[in-house]
């Protein structure tokens, strides 16, 4: 997926609203800088994407619950 690219592309303008999606996704904290947050926004979309290549994640890998009902 071109999710974590198309963001990174973007966040020049829509920083905040970025920023304002990691906190709301719990991967960065409220007081956490703007950049701060959207750099964990694009780690996390990243990641996703590589354990969502399979089916089931692979053997020891478990989505965060947050995310699980999204991929029954």
């Amino acid at each position: 997926m071109l999710l974590p690219e198309i963001t990174a592309f973007s966040v020049p303008a829509a920083l905040e609203r970025y920023a304002d999606c990691a906190r709301a996704m719990g991967v960065a904290e409220e007081g956490e800088g703007s950049q701060s947050a959207v750099a964990r926004l694009l780690d996390e979309l990243r990641r996703l994407n590589e354990i969502s290549r399979f089916r089931h994640p692979a053997p020891g890998h478990r989505l965060p619950k947050r995310y699980e009902s999204c991929c029954r």
